[in-house]
């Protein structure tokens, strides 16, 4: 299990992975799957707080050019999940 300031990484930046379909940011499935094994949150309990956090960025609906889609853009190329 990641320690506490890892886990919170991961719960931030699964929030913002919540609202990639909405802003259309294309995410490569196996750079997506990288990123999870390298901060090993595919572990059940891990997966359960990360999926939580995707849930509830999913339900906030922005358009794509919005400011929070420039946001969550931003974050995918800083975590290394797009280019």
């Amino acid at each position: 299990m990641p320690d506490a300031s890892t886990m919170k990484r991961l719960e931030t930046v699964a929030y913002y992975i919540g609202a990639i379909d909405h802003c259309r940011i294309d995410v490569e499935t196996d750079r997506l799957e990288a990123y999870f094994l390298k901060y090993d949150a595919l572990e059940p309990v891990t997966w359960g707080a990360v999926e939580r956090a995707m849930s509830q960025g999913a339900f906030i609906r922005h358009q794509p050019g919005s400011s929070h889609c420039g946001l969550v853009e931003r974050i995918m190329r800083a975590e290394g999940i797009i280019d």
